[in-house]
């Protein structure tokens, strides 16, 4: 695992820690390798999901905040 995504993504998780877990929702090739890399280093799996969750939710608030449109569940199955 040596190509220069990987080494980028090792930086930002060095860099900002946990952090670095919900930032990595605003990138699509870095947000792979981010996951990857905290695996990798040995964080521990309760921090890395309270800092995945973290990032999933203000992902989804930021996509409502930009589209103007509700996401959620009923409405993205069309069961309402």
């Amino acid at each position: 695992m040596d190509t220069a995504v990987y080494r980028r993504a090792q930086r930002l998780v060095h860099r900002w820690g946990v952090l670095a877990v919900p930032a990595c929702f605003l990138t699509v090739g870095l947000q792979t390798a981010v996951i990857l890399t905290t695996g990798v280093t040995g964080m521990p799996l309760r921090r890395f999901l309270l800092w995945n969750v973290v990032g999933a939710v203000l992902y989804l608030v930021g996509a409502d905040y930009v589209t103007g449109e509700t996401i959620g569940v009923s409405g993205g199955l069309g069961m309402m």
